[in-house]
């Protein structure tokens, strides 16, 4: 396991959580983090593999997978609650299709919110996990 190509992935790790949070928190730039998403899962696999067989994770990238994996199933039910919404709305009327959305909708705000706890939980525990790598 070479240290500096570690750190760099570390350093890299941060950088990307940081623009997810700050995504996260604006609602405009909400489902662009999906991209952020999957170049994190990507590099955490990369990183997985760069430590010795048994040894255990580090908590700082479990809580980013986790935040990563929450995100992404949020927006996904949130592409599929729009698109239902469209056909419900066409098909039955606005109201109806509002009802019929609310409990997929609130199971995409509490994602958010849940995603957005862990992902500044994890952007200083990686921090914190950068810095004690030699």
């Amino acid at each position: 396991m070479e240290n500096n190509n570690v750190k760099s992935l570390y350093l890299t790790l941060f950088i990307l959580s940081i623009i997810e949070t700050v995504f996260l928190i604006l609602p405009i730039l909400c489902l662009l983090a999906i991209f952020f998403d999957i170049a994190i899962f990507i590099i955490i696999m990369i990183l997985k593999t760069r430590f010795p067989k048994g040894t255990l994770m580090p908590s700082g990238l479990k809580f980013l997978l986790i935040s990563c994996i929450i995100h992404f199933i949020s927006a996904v039910l949130s592409g599929i609650s729009t698109v239902l919404g469209f056909i419900i709305a066409y098909e039955a009327g606005y109201a109806f299709s509002n009802l019929v959305l609310l409990p997929l909708n609130i199971v995409y705000i509490l994602g958010l919110i849940a995603s957005l706890v862990l992902m500044i939980i994890s952007c200083i525990k990686i921090y914190k996990e950068y810095t004690a790598i030699n």
